[in-house]
C-alpha cells in the first residue's frame, strides 16, 4: 500500500467515524429533549453534560483530521513541484 493512500485512508476513516459520533450525539441530545415540549426545553439543551463533551471531542477530531488531510495534500503538491521534470 502506498504511504500517501494509507494516510488519506486512515484520516478519511477517522474523519467519518468522528463525524458520525458527533452527529449521533447531537441527534440523541435533541431527541431526548424534544418529546417533553416544556418551556424549559431550551434550558435543558444548554445544560452541560457528558454528551456535549463527547460531541466536542468528536468535532475536535474532525478538525484535526481535516488539517492532516490538507497538510498532507499541500506537502504532496510541494514535493511534486520541487522534483525536476
Amino acid at each position: 500500500m502506498r504511504p500517501k493512500f494509507a494516510i488519506y485512508l486512515a484520516a478519511g476513516l477517522t474523519l467519518c467515524a468522528a463525524a458520525m459520533t458527533a452527529a449521533l450525539g447531537i441527534i440523541n441530545e435533541v431527541l431526548a429533549v424534544a418529546p417533553h415540549a416544556s418551556p424549559d426545553a431550551i434550558l435543558d439543551l444548554r445544560a452541560p453534560d457528558d454528551t456535549y463533551q463527547r460531541v466536542g471531542i468528536a468535532l475536535l477530531l474532525v478538525a484535526t483530521q481535516l488539517i492532516v488531510i490538507v497538510c498532507a495534500r499541500k506537502l504532496n503538491t510541494e514535493k511534486q513541484s520541487a522534483q525536476p521534470a
